[in-house]
C-alpha cells in the first residue's frame, strides 16, 4: 500500500488545527514517528497553503528551502523583504515547513518573519539542533509546540488494522509495536518485510498472524544502520556483546570494554542502562540493533567465550548466571563440565524454557565423561522429553543406559522416568506401575519411597475408584511427606480426585495450600503447576464460575509466561479458556483459541482434546457435519486414554450426535455416559451427563437423579441444574424462568437461553400463549448474545421483530423514563412514542412496561 490511511492521531490533529487558528505550531518528534504525515492531514484543513522543505543539500544555499518559490532576477538591498513579499503574493492561509532543523539561517529568518503574517506550522526532528529562528517559533511567544510521541501499543493496533484491512491478532500487533518501538515508517517497513516474507498471514481469511519472525529485508535494515548511525570500534564491541547478552550487568560489561565506550553507546541512544536490583544493567536501546550488527560466526563465538570468562572471573553469584554461562559455553563452541550443564539444565526446567533446557542437556548428556555423569544427565533429558510430548525417544534413552551399579536416588530417577513415559506417554500402564512397586520394594530412603509412591497415585488416578484413589492419598499425605515436591503432588491429586466426587471447596483449599507454597517446590516438580491449574479451573467450572476458570489461567500465564515451548501449557491453557468461552457463549472466541493452539507441536491427549472442544462448540453452533468430522479427527488424535480425561469426550458426543439430526440417540448416549460416571463415582460428571439430558428435551428422565446429585455436592449450579429439569419435567414455567435468571447472572447464556426457551414451551402448555411469546422473545434475545447458538431448545425461535426505533424505545422504556421524557429525548411526540410501545408489547407479547423489563431485564 503506497499510502497508509491516517489512523491513531485524531487527538493531535484536531489539537493542532485549532491552535493555528490563533497561532503558529511545531510539531517535534524522532525521525519517522509521523511528523510530516501529521502536518500534510493538519494543512488539509486550510485552503490556500504553501509547502517547503528543509534538506541537507539545500541547507548550504541561502533561501534554499525556499528557492523553487522564488522569482528570478536580484533579490536588491533586502533579500529577506524581496523573499517574503514573494511568498505573501500568493496569499496563502498556512505555510508549511517540513524538516525546519534542517533549514539554512536565511531560510530560517525568512520564516520567523513570515510567521508575524501568515499562520506557519513546522516539524523539527526532536534531539537534534535548530536554527534559533525556527526555536523562536515557540520560544518566544510566537507559537506552540506539539512533542509527537511514538504510537501506543492500542494506536499500533489500530493502525494495523486499518491497514491491513481486517483484525490483527494481539500478539501479532503486540510484537510489531514491539519492534517498531511506535515508529510510523519502522514499522511500515516491518510489515512490509513480513508480508512479503509471507510471516504475516490470514489463514482463516479473517484475521491477521505473524507465523514467524519478521525477515530482516535489506530496507529494513538500512533504515536500523541509518537510526544508528557511524561509530568506531569501541561502540562496535560494547553493542556486539550486549546483543549477545542482554541484559548484561554493567560491571562485567565494563570489565571487557571500559567504561568509556559504554558512556558513548548511551550518549548516542544505542544502549539504555537500567536498574536491575543491585545491579545495573545494559540493554539494547531498540530491539533491531542487534540485527543489523551481522556478527561473523567466529567473532560471535569469541564474544560467548568472552562473555562466560568474565561473568564467571566476577563470581557468578545470582542463581541465573550458572545458566547464562551454560548457554554462553554452548554457544562459543566449548564443550562445558556436564556437571553444571546438569544444574543449568534443571534451571532452564524451573523457568519453563523448555527447549533450552532440552538443548543442556542433550550437551550434558554428549559430554558425560562417567556413568555417573550419564545417568544424571540421560533421567533430565527423559524427564523434559516426556514432558515434551516426546515419550518414545524418553522411553528408547533409558533403555539403553548401561546396567550397573546405581545409587538410591539415581535408581529412583530412573524408574519415575521410565514409568511415566510407559504409563502417561505410550499407555503401558501395567509395565509403568509394575517398575514404580518393584523400585519402591528395593529402595529404604523415606523420601525416594515417596517420589515412586506419587507417580503411581497419579498413573491410578484413571485406573481406581475415587474412593480407593482417596485413600491412597490421604495415606502419602498422613506419613507426612518429607519434601514440598511430594507433598504438593499429593495435595494436586487430592485435589482433582475431591473435585470429581463433588467436594469442591475442599479441593480448592488443597489447591491453594500447594500454590502457595510454590517457591518451595517448583524448582524440583516445575510442570504441576499446569494441572495444579487445570484443576483449579474445572473445579471453578463445576461451581459455574467462568471468571474464576479465566482467574486460573491468568494465574497460570503469569508463572510460566508463554511457555517457551512447554506446549502442555500453552494448549492447555488455550483449552481452559476456551471451554469457559463456550460456556459464555463466546464461541467465535473459543474456536479461535482451539485452533491457534493446535499450531503448537504438543501432547497427543491435549491435541485431540482440543478437537474435540472445537467439536463441541460446531454442535452447539448447528453444525453437525463440521462437528462430526472434528470429532473424529479428535478422538483419532486423542490416543492416550483415561476414564477422567475420556469423561470430557463422552460429555461432548451427545452434542455432536444431535446436531447430526439424531436427537433421542443422543440422548441415550448422554444417559449411559452419565451410568458410567454413577459407576466410578465421577459425582460432576453424571450431573454434567445428565444435565444435558435436560437441555435436550428429556428431563423427566433426568431429573430424580440430578436432585440426588444436587445434595451431595458443593455450590449452587448443580441444585440449578436439578430445578431446570424438575421445572421442565412438570411445565413449571415461573421456576424455569427463576432459572434463567440465575444462568444469566453467572453469565452462562447458552443455559439461560435454553432454560427460557423451556419457559416458553410451558406458558403454551399451561395455556397462556401471551406469557409464552414474551418468554420466547427473551430466549431469542438470550440466544442473540450467544455467537451463533443452535441447539434444539432454541433452533426454533423467531426474532421477536423490533424495528431499530422500537427497540431504542423499548430500551428507554425499561429505564424507567416516562413517554413524556423519551419523546424529548429522541424528538418524538408523547403519542408516537406510545404507538411504538404498543407495538412492542404486541410483538413481545407482554401488555405494560413492568413485563416489557422483565422479557428484557439483563438481556
Amino acid at each position: 500500500m503506497d499510502v497508509w490511511p491516517f489512523v491513531g492521531r485524531r487527538v493531535e490533529r484536531e489539537w493542532a488545527v485549532a491552535t493555528l487558528r490563533r497561532g503558529n505550531v511545531v510539531i517535534a518528534g524522532a525521525a519517522g514517528v509521523g511528523k510530516s504525515r501529521l502536518a500534510s492531514e493538519v494543512a488539509a484543513a486550510f485552503d490556500a497553503t504553501v509547502h517547503v522543505r528543509g534538506t541537507r543539500a539545500a541547507r548550504v544555499l541561502p533561501l534554499g528551502a525556499f528557492a523553487p518559490l522564488l522569482p528570478e532576477g536580484e533579490p536588491g538591498f533586502n533579500p529577506l523583504r524581496w523573499a517574503a513579499d514573494a511568498i505573501l503574493s500568493r496569499a496563502p492561509s498556512l505555510l508549511v515547513v517540513d524538516d525546519a532543523h534542517l533549514l539554512d539561517a536565511s531560510s530560517a529568518a525568512l520564516t520567523h518573519q513570515l510567521a508575524d503574517a501568515v499562520r506557519v506550522l513546522a516539524t523539527v526532528r526532536a534531539g537534534e539542533e535548530c536554527p534559533d529562528s525556527v526555536t523562536a517559533l515557540w520560544e518566544d511567544d510566537l507559537g506552540s509546540r506539539l512533542d509527537l510521541a511514538p504510537l501506543t501499543d492500542a494506536e499500533t493496533a489500530a493502525v494495523l488494522a486499518s491497514v491491513l484491512g481486517g483484525q490483527v491478532d494481539p500478539p501479532a500487533a503486540a510484537r510489531l509495536h514491539t519492534l517498531s518501538q511506535g515508529n510510523v515508517l519502522l514499522l511500515r517497513e516491518l510489515v512490509t518485510a513480513a508480508l512479503e516474507g509471507q510471516v504475516l498471514v490470514r489463514p482463516d481469511g479473517l484475521t491477521w498472524r505473524l507465523e514467524g519472525e519478521v525477515p530482516r529485508a535489506p530496507r529494513l535494515m538500512e533504515m536500523i544502520e541509518r537510526r544508528m548511525g557511524r561509530f568506531g570500534d569501541a561502540v562496535t564491541s560494547v553493542l556486539e556483546l550486549v546483543a549477545l547478552a542482554e541484559p548484561i550487568g554493567l560491571a562485567p560489561l565494563a570489565a571487557l570494554t571500559g567504561g568509556d565506550a559504554i558512556e558513548e553507546a548511551e550518549s548516542r541512544g544505542l544502549v539504555d542502562v537500567v536498574s536491575d536490583g543491585r545491579r545495573a544493567a545494559v540493554r539494547l536501546a531498540h530491539p533491531l540493533y542487534g540485527e543489523a550488527l551481522r556478527l561473523p560466526v567466529t567473532r560471535r563465538r569469541r564474544r560467548f567465550g568472552e562473555l562466560a570468562d568474565t561473568l564467571q572471573a566476577t563470581g557468578a553469584r545470582r542463581r541465573e548466571d550458572v545458566l547464562r554461562i551454560a548457554v554462553w559455553r554452548l554457544e562459543s563452541g566449548t564443550t562445558p563440565d556436564p556437571v553444571p550443564l546438569v544444574r543449568a539444565c534443571r534451571l532452564a526446567w524451573a523457568s519453563h524454557d523448555f527447549p533450552l533446557a532440552i538443548r543442556l542437556a542433550r550437551a550434558a548428556l554428549a559430554g558425560a565423561g562417567t556413568d555417573e555423569d550419564r545417568v544424571d544427565a540421560a533421567i533430565m533429558l527423559g524427564t523434559l522429553l516426556n514432558y515434551s510430548a516426546q515419550p518414545a525417544e524418553a522411553e528408547t534413552l533409558i533403555a539403553q543406559l548401561p546396567a550397573g551399579p546405581l545409587d538410591e536416588r539415581r535408581r529412583t530417577e530412573l524408574a519415575l522416568t521410565r514409568a511415566w513415559s510407559l504409563a502417561l506417554g505410550l499407555g503401558r500402564v501395567e509395565e509403568g506401575m509394575e517398575l514404580l512397586a518393584r523400585t519402591r520394594e528395593q529402595i529404604t530412603q523415606v523420601a525416594y519411597r515417596q517420589d515412586l509412591s506419587t507417580l503411581l497415585i497419579i498413573i491410578m488416578s484413571a485406573h481406581t475408584g475415587m474412593e480407593d484413589l482417596l485413600g491412597h492419598i490421604n495415606a502419602l499425605l498422613a506419613e507426612p511427606p518429607v519434601t514440598a515436591a511430594v507433598r504438593a503432588q499429593a495435595l494436586n491429586s487430592r485435589a482433582a480426585t475431591l473435585s470429581t466426587i463433588g467436594r469442591y471447596h475442599e479441593a480448592e483449599a488443597d489447591i491453594a495450600a500447594a500454590i502457595g507454597d510454590h517457591a518451595n517446590w517448583v524448582d524440583a516438580v516445575p510442570v504441576i503447576l499446569l494441572p495444579l491449574h487445570a484443576n483449579w479451573s474445572l473445579n471453578r467450572m463445576m461451581l459455574g464460575d467462568v471468571d474464576g476458570m479465566e482467574a486460573a489461567m491468568d494465574h497460570l500465564a503469569e508463572l510460566v509466561g508463554s511457555g517457551h515451548g512447554f506446549s502442555y501449557a500453552a494448549q492447555a491453557m488455550a483449552l481452559h479458556r476456551a471451554m469457559a468461552a463456550r460456556l459464555r457463549g463466546g464461541f467465535t472466541q473459543a474456536a479461535r483459541l482451539l485452533q491457534d493452539a493446535r499450531r503448537h507441536q504438543g501432547d497427543d491427549a491435549l491435541t485431540g482434546l482440543l478437537m474435540i472442544e472445537h467439536a463441541y462448540v460446531l454442535a452447539l453452533r448447528g453444525d453437525g457435519r463440521a462437528a462430526r468430522t472434528a470429532f473424529d479427527e479428535g478422538v483419532t488424535a486423542y490416543t492416550r486414554l483415561g476414564a477422567l480425561t475420556d469423561m470430557f469426550r463422552y460429555l461432548a458426543e451427545p452434542w455432536i450426535i444431535a446436531a447430526s439430526g439424531e436427537l433421542r440417540k443422543g440422548v441415550e448416549f448422554a444417559l449411559s455416559t452419565a451410568d458410567v460416571g454413577r459407576h466410578m463415582g465421577i459425582v460432576a460428571f453424571e450431573t454434567h451427563a445428565l444435565h444435558t439430558v435436560a437441555r435436550l428435551g428429556f428431563a423427566e428422565r433426568a431429573a430424580d437423579r440430578l436432585a440426588e446429585l444436587a445434595s451431595v455436592q458443593d455450590g449452587d449450579l448443580a441444585s440449578l441444574f436439578a430445578v431446570q429439569a424438575r421445572a421442565s419435567a412438570v411445565q413449571d414455567a415461573p421456576a424455569l424462568e427463576r432459572v434463567t435468571s440465575e444462568f444469566t447472572g453467572l453469565g452462562l447464556l447458552p443455559y439461560a437461553a435454553e432454560a427460557c426457551a423451556q419457559a416458553a414451551q410451558a406458558w403454551d402448555h399451561v395455556g397462556r400463549p401471551a406469557s409464552g411469546r414474551a418468554a420466547a422473545s427473551r430466549a431469542w434475545l438470550l440466544a442473540a448474545r450467544c455467537d451463533g447458538l443452535r441447539t434444539p431448545a432454541v433452533a426454533h425461535l423467531t426474532a421477536p421483530g423490533l424495528t431499530r426505533r422500537e427497540a431504542e424505545i423499548a430500551r428507554l422504556a425499561c429505564t424507567g423514563l416516562p413517554s413524556k421524557q423519551i419523546a424529548e429525548r429522541l424528538f418524538l411526540s408523547p403519542r408516537t412514542v406510545d404507538n411504538h410501545l404498543q407495538n412492542v408489547y404486541a410483538k413481545l407479547g407482554v401488555s405494560n412496561r413492568s413485563d416489557l423489563r422483565r422479557v428484557l431485564r439483563s438481556d
